[in-house]
């Protein structure tokens, strides 16, 4: 089975603050200590979505410098090609800015952005079923006890 772990980084810097991780062990419940569990369930689900919110804002922000740099570069380009005494076309203009180096480097800034918030938003995802879990182990482990009760009751009075 593939440990989560190596899908994860185990440190994540999202607006200048570093965030760890350390995800199986997030996920891990010990159904030995489940009010425990209850316990650390919200501070977990607290840390992933901030995370998560903090790295879309992130995202959003650097789409927009990406279209700047588009515009910028763009503009760059047919004004080099007017000096150069040729009129650029629109594809002309596509390959100039796709091909700059400044643009190639933003492009995959972004790229990278997007799979931290990918990773985030599954893994606040996966805490929310993590509740969503502890939850039902509480109620069978209530039921449990309920009916270990109940057939202790009955031995005694039989």
């Amino acid at each position: 089975m593939t440990n989560p772990n190596d899908f994860f980084p185990s440190k994540i810097i999202i607006q200048g603050q570093e965030f760890e991780f350390d995800f199986d062990s997030d996920l891990f419940v010990n159904r030995a200590d489940l009010d425990s569990e209850f316990c650390e369930q919200a501070k977990r689900f607290a840390t992933y979505s901030t995370g998560y919110e903090m790295a879309l804002e992130e995202s959003a922000k650097t789409k927009i410098e990406l279209e700047r740099l588009w515009a910028h570069l763009d503009h760059q380009g047919r004004m080099e090609a007017k000096t150069a005494g040729f009129k650029m076309t629109d594809k002309m203009a596509d390959g100039y800015v796709k091909g700059h180096v400044d643009y190639l480097a933003k492009n995959e800034e972004l790229l990278h952005r997007q799979k931290i918030t990918g990773l985030l938003k599954q893994a606040k995802d996966a805490m929310i079923h993590r509740k969503d879990m502890l939850i039902q182990l509480g109620y069978s482990q209530r039921q449990e006890r309920a009916s270990d009760i109940s057939m202790k009751e009955q031995v005694y009075k039989g």
